[in-house]
């Protein structure tokens, strides 16, 4: 077949690139997997220099097809599962061919500039097609990371050392600069993404004096190119060239760099490409980021060149930044940076704070003398605007001042954020806090402004920077990890009277109050500000700073009072972030026992209203359930942040009473949305965060909280399993309260704080009641719908685990059907690539295979009632066998995530089916083709080595051995196996005579 394919390629060419595409897809498949059957498969360069040597549409097609062949050889396989097989395919190839890919696409490419028209349309084509390969030669995944980060704008290249002479020729890099400049745009750009790779080159591949010499190359040619300033009319070849001088200083180090006798012409002119290109108003800040990621890495280096150069860098850096700042000062913002993703527009930020810090008394003049000079402007137009009208040019005027502010601001927070701890000098920390001195000034004159309705324009962004300086700044000032002595705080005294973090957080708190009210219609603003707020109250000593403050405790008496609660927008994260807050700071003084009922107090009267209600259509008013909506989103997040069991009891304590209400808001609207939230913060509530529901010995507590569990789930699951809904709705309708029910239920089981043992002695039935539910729950999802659902899966195996470890095995009322079921699931599950899904799949076989285990071992010597698994299992014998079968497919011919998680059911299962495992075995070896059958039988005896009929954990630790030499000796030999269920599809059935359940499990 693959002499066919490359025999057809070369008999009906030209071919659309479609097609192209497709044969070399097919051409890159059958090499894939014939690699080691044959020495032909491995003769990639041979084969194509036949068409490389023929006609000019051979030529370019062989190209074609090989570029493609290079490029997805280096791409997981849909079809090789096996990803140990395919990665040594990959580093074969690589070793022996791709070299000489790599040489023969040079040389070609050097006989096509020196002997050819380059003006010729084809040869501008061939030209073309050869650095597409040239470049998936350089971007191959060398050493088996991920191929897109192999390919990122970070990191060095990891060339194979015996690529060394071909890269350490001069003639390599010139080839393909001599290109770049006989090719129109916008072909050029291919040999500019191929020269930025090979800048990127390990410098660890070379000696000290052959990288000398490389680096001595790229700089020669990049000085050329420089001079030569036409040839960035294309923007295409100027944002590469961008890339390239970014790439370079990533890998080389300025050591290196300051060693080349024309280093200083080399950072001279790459200074005023840079100035110059800052000034530009047609330069994409796409393009800039990567310039300024070069300066970064010069300036995060300094230290390694020598005094005189850290003085010129010092002094280029400068002018930079006074560029920049002035070029984005003096243009329009918005017009600038509107097609800017958000990540570039981070990247920009930080390598500019980066190099202001880096001379950071001259840089910060620059700065400060922007913001005072808009400062002037801004507050004389605020003067107009109050003591006359409005005219449309006055209103023009501001929102352009303040989208410029906005964009000083979030610099002054990248370069305040960026502050290293314990690094930085006093006169730095000076200098942060003029500029804080600075934003403050700014921001109570904007608030001066806010009071100015309905005059007064709001203006979104520039909230979002004032709250962006002010987290940065909390990052680096105000915390337990921060000195309370720094020398911020000596301006901040002098203009504010702020000489600790006790008062500036009073400030900023002051502010976030401020932007709560003021705010409330804007889901951005009030979603930053509730996150500054949380990161404040997340720290030990910052939460008890806040405590003490007078703005905090006007906010714990009044945070049911702000706007924006009322707003349906911040009923989801906004809600839960605050009262997290709020928990954290209520909690964070001893004294917080007097003051939690009136903390609640407006939750408690609105608990005893609802109480009140009686019928079910009262739930149903869509004015009762916004209060129930709110109410529990409130709970949810209050408890989140409830982690000291002394808190947590009392907040128990003030909501047990209320547990009527629960279950009424939820009985009332099981199909409405609201009982989502009333169950998730159920199972907030029963989640046994940090031990807190420990309760005393002497509580019943816990019973109390699993009765209501028990209930709750009880009365929701028989409802919402009645709901009528169509297909496409059924995930959003019904499958979601499930998932919280699966939540709930695991919680309540793994947190180990319910005697379960005490209620089934008493006849308390909520147990039981719990796990019917589940099991009406479980058995309503189709399978494929338990599988194939992400969310609905990874609730049911995490909470599958947990049952089969604390219930399963001594439940009275485990049903077949729900074996069955748990069987069929688990069969599936062990499939799954999520590792974590198949792991908890084969605990639960484990879990079963143990029980079983130590049941035989008991009915040995005893005439007792045999367990209810046990008695499955009789009933259904072909349960073990199917479990086995599907177990052995995977740990054969699949690659498995977990090797010790597999090996722990399977050996279970060998033990207990002994017979089908040798009947397995045996069909197995005899399905293999004659050469690989002695050598498979062997590995398979090898794998019951030493090992027992036990299950001790000794016994397991060498079986496991066993499985990974076993697998390590298959991938290395690269044995093909042939899967016996490809020869007897039927071999895998299940079937019981006396149930129709087990026809197919």
């Amino acid at each position: 077949m693959r002499n066919f394919i490359l025999m057809y390629l070369g008999t009906h060419c030209p071919f659309e690139q479609f097609v192209i595409n497709s044969i070399s897809k097919y051409f890159t498949l059958i090499t894939k997997l014939g690699w080691f059957d044959s020495d032909e498969f491995r003769e990639i360069v041979n084969d194509f220099s036949k068409f490389i040597e023929s006609s000019p549409v051979l030529r370019l097609s062989g190209f074609q097809v090989l570029a493609f062949f290079v490029t997805d050889m280096n791409l997981p396989s849909q079809i090789l599962k096996n990803i140990s097989r395919n990665r040594k395919t990959v580093v074969n190839f690589r070793d022996s061919q791709l070299h000489q890919i790599f040489r023969l696409s040079l040389s070609t490419l050097l006989n096509l500039i020196q002997g050819k028209n380059m003006l010729d349309i084809d040869n501008q084509k061939l030209a073309e097609v050869i650095l597409d390969l040239i470049k998936a030669c350089l971007t191959f995944d060398f050493i088996g990371t991920n191929v897109d980060e192999s390919t990122e704008d970070i990191g060095s290249v990891q060339i194979p050392v015996a690529w060394r002479p071909t890269l350490s020729d001069p003639l390599t890099l010139r080839t393909i600069f001599h290109t770049f400049k006989l090719l129109n745009p916008p072909k050029s750009a291919k040999a500019f993404e191929c020269i930025s790779v090979l800048v990127a080159t390990r410098r660890t591949l070379f000696s000290e004096e052959e990288r000398a010499k490389f680096i001595k190359s790229i700089m020669q040619e990049l000085i050329k190119i420089l001079h030569s300033p036409q040839a960035f009319n294309d923007q295409s070849n100027y944002h590469e060239f961008c890339r390239i001088l970014s790439r370079f200083k990533t890998v080389y180090q300025l050591s290196d760099i300051c060693k080349i006798d024309i280093y200083q012409e080399f950072i001279n002119i790459v200074t005023d490409f840079t100035i110059k290109s800052l000034q530009s108003l047609q330069t994409s800040l796409n393009s800039i980021q990567y310039l300024l990621v070069f300066w970064s890495k010069m300036v995060t280096t300094v230290g390694q060149s020598k005094p005189q150069e850290d003085e010129d860098l010092h002094e280029m850096t400068s002018q930079i930044i006074q560029a920049f700042l002035n070029a984005r000062i003096e243009n329009n913002i918005e017009e600038i940076e509107e097609n800017l993703d958000r990540d570039a527009n981070i990247t920009i930020l930080e390598n500019i704070s980066n190099l202001i810090r880096f001379s950071y008394k001259n840089n910060s003049i620059f700065l400060i003398k922007y913001i005072e000079m808009l400062a002037i402007d801004y507050r004389d137009i605020i003067d107009r605007i109050i003591s006359n009208s409005i005219p449309i040019q006055v209103q023009e005027s501001i929102k352009k001042i303040e989208d410029k502010f906005v964009w000083l601001i979030n610099v002054c927070a990248m370069v305040v954020g960026s502050r290293i701890p314990y690094q930085s000098s006093d006169e730095d920390d000076i200098i942060d806090g003029e500029i804080c001195c600075k934003v403050m000034q700014l921001l109570n004159l904007n608030q001066m402004w806010m009071t100015q309705k309905p005059m007064f324009i709001p203006n979104n962004k520039l909230e979002m920077s004032f709250i962006n300086f002010f987290s940065n700044f909390r990052k680096s000032y105000i915390g337990d990890t921060n000195q309370r002595t720094s020398k911020v705080f000596q301006p901040l005294s002098e203009m504010f009277s702020i000489n600790d973090q006790y008062l500036l957080m009073d400030y900023i708190f002051q502010k976030i109050i401020t932007n709560l009210k003021c705010w409330a219609r804007d889901k951005t603003i009030i979603s930053e500000t509730l996150d500054l707020f949380n990161d404040l109250t997340s720290g030990y000593s910052s939460v008890r700073i806040i405590r003490k403050l007078d703005t905090a405790k006007y906010i714990l008496a009044n945070h049911y009072n702000f706007q924006f609660l009322e707003i349906p927008e911040n009923f989801k994260k906004n809600r839960l972030t605050y009262y997290s807050s709020l928990s954290r700071l209520l909690f964070a003084d001893d004294t917080y026992e007097t003051e939690f009922n009136e903390f609640f107090k407006n939750h408690d009267i609105k608990l005893k209203e609802l109480e009140k209600l009686n019928d079910i259509e009262s739930f149903r008013q869509e004015n009762v359930r916004c209060i129930i909506e709110g109410i529990f989103r409130d709970l949810r997040g209050f408890t989140m942040a409830c982690t000291q069991k002394r808190n947590f009891w009392l907040f128990f304590d003030w909501i047990y009473p209320y547990h009527d209400v629960i279950l009424k808001a939820i009985e009332s609207n099981y199909d409405h949305p609201v009982s989502i939230t009333v169950l998730r913060f159920l199972s907030e509530l029963a989640y046994n965060r940090s031990s807190r529901l420990n309760f005393e010995i002497t509580s019943a507590n816990g019973i109390l909280l699993f009765r209501e569990i028990s209930k709750i789930i009880g009365t929701y699951g028989n409802l919402i399993l009645t709901r009528i809904t169509t297909e496409d709705r059924k995930y959003t309708d019904i499958y979601k309260g499930i998932i919280v029910c699966f939540n709930i239920l695991e919680n309540a089981f793994k947190g180990r704080y319910i005697s379960f043992g005490v209620m089934k002695l008493y006849g308390d039935k909520a147990l039981t009641e719990a796990i019917n539910t589940y099991y009406k729950l479980m058995l309503y999802v189709p399978l494929s719908d338990m599988i194939n659902i992400p969310k609905l899966s990874k609730a049911h195996f995490s909470l599958l685990e947990t049952f089969s470890n604390e219930q399963m095995m001594d439940a009275d009322n485990f049903n077949s059907e729900a074996f069955l079921y748990i069987i069929k699931s688990c069969a599936e599950g062990i499939k799954l690539f999520n590792s974590s899904i198949s792991t908890e799949a084969c605990a639960v076989i484990n879990q079963i295979c143990t029980t079983v285990f130590k049941e035989n071992e008991k009915s040995i010597n005893s005439n007792s009632k045999p367990h209810i698994i046990v008695e499955f299992l009789n009933q259904y014998p072909q349960t073990l066998s199917f479990l086995l079968h599907n177990l052995l497919d995977v740990v054969i011919f699949e690659d498995c995530p977990n090797n010790w998680s597999y090996s722990r059911p399977l050996l279970g299962l060998i033990i207990l089916a002994k017979d089908e495992f040798i009947s397995y075995s045996n069909k197995l070896i005899q399905c293999q083709i004659p050469e690989r059958k002695e050598d498979f039988s062997q590995q398979m005896a090898k794998l019951m080595e030493n090992v027992e009929d036990n299950l001790s954990n000794k016994n397991r630790d060498t079986f496991t051995q066993n499985l990974v030499v076993f697998r390590r000796e298959m991938n290395n030999n690269m044995v093909a196996l042939v899967n016996i269920n490809d020869n007897n599809n039927s071999y895998i059935n299940v079937t019981n005579d006396d149930s129709s359940m087990m026809t197919v499990l």
